[in-house]
């Protein structure tokens, strides 16, 4: 029988992480909210991207990989806080404000996409990576960024019948990192490049996306038991469609009813299937609109 993460687990993983920042000065406070039962920390972010650094785009992946140095990223992408708290398949970059979660490729050659990162046994057949981090350490290393978290878009019934609550969260900055090898410095590229929009016959080029939080419901082997992170029964790290439990979403109208298998790779732009990458999940100047679309990226060379 598969096991989930508890409420109390996860709550207990909040709690040390938060003593481990405390203890290298990178917490600012803790705090608890009954709009969001994982909303258990209130940390200032050590580090912002501001909209324009977030938001320009470049022609060419080497030239977004100076630009990114220039801005945020004074580090090479590999060198790793050693005083940082430490999760299974993810690297903590406090000071710089984001995190890159370990990630494999698998949809190069997909039909269609639906999803930026799955878990490995999950949607790999809709999904351009998988990561080996679970989605609910995931919302905890971003609770440690100072990120605040909202929900997934869901549909309610009212007097007047049913309506749609949109998607809401903290916005972040989501990026593929390919590293070149010892001695070359590792390209920088928006999630969104990776993806073509088939009722365009152009990639998003996008990079921002909404903390949405997934959602907690009764675990399903047991029912009677504490609550689960849905989002790790479901593998929904990081969506392109709303599914209702995912914890990062694109800012979109589409749900995975209603995309009509629009989206699917683009395969020019991607390293093989079964190639090792790294998925950057960055803090974003707060009030920024993950719905303004830069400029579009020319070819990589």
């Amino acid at each position: 029988m598969k096991r989930f993460p508890t409420i109390a687990e996860v709550t207990t993983s909040v709690l040390l992480l938060l003593a481990a920042v405390l203890v290298v000065g990178g917490c600012a406070s803790h705090d608890t909210s009954a709009d969001h039962t994982l909303n258990t920390a209130d940390v200032e972010p050590s580090h912002e991207r501001s909209p324009d650094a977030i938001n320009k785009t470049d022609g060419h992946v080497a030239d977004e990989t100076t630009k990114q140095n220039e801005t945020s990223h004074e580090q090479p992408a590999d060198t790793a806080e050693s005083s940082a708290p430490a999760l299974p398949g993810i690297t903590f970059f406090l000071e710089r404000g984001y995190v890159e979660l370990d990630a494999v490729v698998v949809g190069r050659e997909a039909e269609w996409l639906e999803l930026v990162a799955c878990t490995p046994g999950t949607r790999e057949h809709e999904a351009l990576v998988t990561v080996s981090a679970t989605p609910s350490d995931l919302h905890l290393a971003l609770l440690l960024l100072g990120v605040e978290p909202g929900r997934p878009q869901r549909g309610v019934r009212g007097e007047d019948g049913w309506r749609i609550l949109p998607a809401s969260g903290g916005r972040v900055a989501l990026e593929f990192v390919i590293h070149k090898g010892a001695d070359g410095e590792p390209a920088v590229v928006p999630a969104g490049a990776w993806v073509l929009d088939l009722d365009t016959g152009a990639p998003l080029d996008t990079r921002l996306w909404m903390f949405t939080g997934s959602r907690l419901l009764p675990n399903p082997d047991d029912p009677e038991g504490p609550a689960v992170y849905l989002a790790d029964v479901n593998g929904t790290v990081a969506s392109l469609v709303h599914f209702g439990d995912e914890t990062l979403s694109m800012d979109t109208t589409k749900t995975q009813d209603t995309d009509g298998q629009s989206l699917a790779p683009h395969p020019d732009r991607m390293p093989p299937d079964g190639a090792a990458v790294k998925l950057r999940v960055s803090v974003v100047a707060t009030g920024f609109a993950a719905n303004t679309v830069p400029d579009k990226l020319q070819e990589p060379r």
